[in-house]
């Protein structure tokens, strides 16, 4: 099955929230990542399979020059085998 990878592409609230608790070891938290990504930051790519938010990048800057990487996840059946890596 094939992976996309979207620059700023839509995600789903809790689909991203239950993806970072998945690639964190945690409970999911109810973060509303939409409020935060679109305050924070520069963009984001969303890695989509089949319909399903697999991967994640948030790329945060400080308004000038200067981004990085942040809430970096790939959903854990799919680790090493490229997903983020494509993102990137």
């Amino acid at each position: 099955m094939r992976t996309t990878h979207t620059w700023r592409g839509a995600f789903d609230n809790d689909a991203l929230d239950a993806l970072h608790a998945l690639g964190f070891g945690q409970e999911p938290e109810g973060t509303d990542w939409e409020s935060r990504v679109n305050a924070h930051s520069l963009g984001w790519v969303c890695a989509h399979r089949g319909g399903e938010l697999v991967g994640f990048v948030n790329v945060v800057w400080d308004g000038g020059v200067h981004a990085f990487l942040l809430d970096t996840v790939t959903h854990p059946r799919l680790q090493r085998t490229g997903v983020g890596l494509l993102a990137l």
